[in-house]
């Protein structure tokens, strides 16, 4: 939901779980640590703070994350001068400030990046600031690269509907105001925001568990390490509609239970949302656009969201 905020469909409450609310009450103890080890071979989480917890059992579910230090070697001047997109909790902090700074004027707005967040956001930027100029540095592939060629297609009407430009060209260097192409072109910015796709967070690498070659764990059937068996992970694919057989086998290896195999998806429903309200839908090979495919999402959305916003 998080573009179609951006668009300004809907409200930050409509589309943030209050996790502190839904905890209390319960037997869960909630602790944010901005940074910790994994000790795999010990059963032990080491926290930020020099303390130590022990598991009998690990459910593992992280998002990919951006390494700014990392990418400003590669894109030098990226850490100061972009807005990152992810994590979205400090993006979602910084998003008043920008809708404040944009207000009517006519910037110059860019996206790096055009997997689906990238054309999400771009179309998003541009139904919001109408007055704005956007364009999508989208690198030598075509934006959203990995869905299917209808899905392509449609994304590129819609950029084009929408008057954004796209660059086939990568982002080399940025500078305030200024981005500079692998071209050896510059491009006139105000504000480039860099929606590009993450990694596997380093604390894995040291944790003693199988990876695999993205570097998150290597999992078998039943979604449970095969290093560790007391291990379990969403897959680094980010099927959520796995999440209740993991639940399963949680609980049945606190039982000393087998485990259950854990479903695959093959093939599953995509939605781009294409700022004003309207979206592509894809399922295989198959796409349409248009109100319904927003109502649809719409519809998909606040009924994921709805059972956390107590």
């Amino acid at each position: 939901m998080l573009a179609g905020w951006i668009a300004g469909h809907y409200s930050a409450e409509q589309c943030t779980i209050p996790l502190a609310s839904l905890l209390v009450g319960s037997h869960i103890k909630h602790i944010l640590a901005g940074q910790f080890r994994l000790d795999a071979a010990q059963r032990q989480i080491h926290l930020n703070n020099d303390t130590s917890l022990h598991y009998d059992a690990l459910s593992i579910d992280t998002r990919a994350v951006v390494d700014r230090e990392g990418l400003d070697t590669i894109v030098p001047g990226a850490a100061q001068h972009a807005v990152f997109t992810q994590p979205n909790e400090a993006f979602a902090k910084l998003w008043p400030q920008i809708v404040q700074h944009v207000g009517q004027q006519a910037l110059r707005l860019s996206v790096i990046g055009a997997g689906a967040a990238g054309v999400e956001l771009a179309l998003a930027l541009q139904h919001r600031f109408a007055a704005c100029r956007v364009t999508l540095i989208a690198g030598p592939n075509m934006p959203a690269a990995n869905q299917s060629a209808a899905v392509q297609k449609s994304v590129m009407d819609q950029l084009k509907k929408h008057n954004i430009t796209v660059l086939h060209h990568s982002c080399s260097a940025i500078e305030a105001q200024c981005i500079h192409l692998s071209s050896g072109a510059s491009l006139v910015c105000d504000i480039p925001f860099l929606a590009v796709g993450g990694q596997a967070p380093s604390w894995m690498a040291d944790s003693g568990l199988d990876l695999t070659q993205h570097g998150y764990p290597q999992l078998n059937a039943f979604a449970q390490s095969t290093s560790h068996p007391v291990v379990f992970a969403n897959s680094e694919h980010g099927n959520s509609s796995a999440g209740q057989a993991l639940v399963t086998n949680l609980r049945l290896a606190l039982d000393t239970v087998p485990p259950k195999v854990v479903p695959k998806h093959p093939s599953a429903l995509n939605l781009i949302s294409c700022g004003s309200r309207t979206a592509i839908a894809s399922w295989g090979t198959m796409c349409f656009q248009g109100s319904l495919a927003w109502q649809l999402k719409d519809v998909i959305d606040r009924r994921w969201i709805r059972p956390y916003l107590i």
